[in-house]
């Protein structure tokens, strides 16, 4: 799934500098939004990504970093 969703990443943010969580998982079940939650946060653990979340329960912005593109 991880690789899924790294290739969802990529395409998503060639064409803007970021994109929301909630954009991302638009019209997907609670299942599917929670699995692709935690994709995102391997993801960032891995330096593929970066999250920012200005307050509890804000929108989550994710953000490609250089290792994305490589």
């Amino acid at each position: 799934r991880t690789a899924k969703v790294l290739d969802i990443m990529k395409l998503q943010l060639e064409e803007n500098d970021s994109v929301s969580f909630e954009e991302l998982t638009a019209g997907a079940n609670k299942r599917t939004a929670a699995a692709c939650f935690l994709e995102i946060l391997q993801l960032k653990t891995w330096d593929y990504v970066d999250t920012i979340q200005k307050s509890p329960y804000a929108p989550i912005a994710i953000h490609s970093t250089e290792k994305l593109w490589r």
